[in-house]
Formats: C-alpha cells, structure tokens, sequence
C-alpha cells in the first residue's frame, strides 16, 4: 500500500505538471491565433482549454496546496480575485481580444475567490445572497436567451438605445431563464 500511494502521489505531480505545461502553451497559442482568427480561438478548445485547465488545476491543489494558510490572507486574496473580476467587466470592452493574455485577469479572479473555500467569509457571503444565488441558478438559461431576443429586436431594427426597451428585453429574458430553469 506505500509503495502504491507514492507511485499516485508521484503521479499527481506529473499531472500538476503536466497542467501547467498545456496551460501556458494553450494560452500562448491563443494569444498567437487570435490575432488573425479571432472567431476561431473563441470557439475552439485548443485555444480556451488554458481556462478549463486552471480549473482543474485548482481541484488538484485546493486540499493539498494552498496560496496561504492564513484565513486572513485567504480573504484579502478572494477580496481581490472579486476585484479582479469586477475590473474585467469594466474595462474589458472589446470581446475579439479574448481568449488571451488578458483573460488571465477573470480567470486567476475566479481562481483566488474559489481558493478562500471559508464559508464565512465576505465575499462568499455576498454571493450567498438570495438574488445573486437566484441569477447563479439561472445564469446558464440567461445566456441562451439573452442573444436570440435582442438579435431579433435588432434585426427587427427596434432601436435598443432606448433604456425602457433594454429592460424590458433583459426582464423578458430573466423571465424566460427563470421558465427554462424550473
């Protein structure tokens, strides 16, 4: 039996490494494609399999390795992978540069908020909040729907710069993923 766990433990860190080796290279093969194939490296794995990476990176580590031990530190982490995270929606405007380097800035922003795994801790406490769980549960029929009805309502050459009409659009997308999820 110690022979067997050191031959996976062993393992594990050929795999860790492993990840992280087709993790920069995926992502420096998107930085690289995206530049003349941008709809490409949108769609295909090749160039998005950096991100699906970090995450299974993070399932690796996250009892065995930790950034910090310190809950504290943990908590500052989270606090700015939220910001980080935030910071992207903001600034982040131009969706033909993604998947790229500056992609890393949401992805390691997801990856530190889901490092800190206290439950009692602010930011997990804020995404804790009813509404914000409610637009968690229904995010995935959200994104479905949102592209097709404000496609048609541009197609139908309905003027979307109207304020009333985009949240009249984003309420009747809300209520068809709230109908699709349940």
């Amino acid at each position: 039996p110690i022979f067997l766990v050191s031959i996976l433990l062993f393992m594990k860190n050929q795999i860790r490494l492993i990840f992280i080796t087709v993790i920069l290279l995926s992502l420096l093969f998107a930085t690289i494609v995206n530049i003349n194939h941008q709809s490409f490296n949108f769609y295909m794995l090749p160039s998005r399999g950096w991100e699906l990476l970090i995450g299974a990176l993070l399932g690796i580590n996250i009892n065995q390795y930790s950034i910090s031990k310190n809950k504290k530190i943990k908590e500052v982490l989270g606090i700015i992978g939220f910001f980080m995270i935030f910071f992207s929606f903001c600034f982040f405007k131009d969706t033909g540069d993604h998947p790229t380097y500056l992609t890393l800035v949401p992805v390691i922003g997801a990856y530190l908020i889901i490092q800190d795994s206290n439950k009692e801790n602010f930011i997990n406490k804020i995404l804790s909040l009813k509404g914000i769980v409610f637009l968690g549960l229904i995010s995935y029929s959200l994104y479905l729907w949102h592209h097709p009805i404000f496609s048609f309502f541009k197609v139908m050459a309905v003027k979307e710069n109207n304020l009333s009409i985009k949240i009249c659009l984003i309420t009747l997308s809300v209520f068809l993923a709230f109908l699709t999820y349940r």
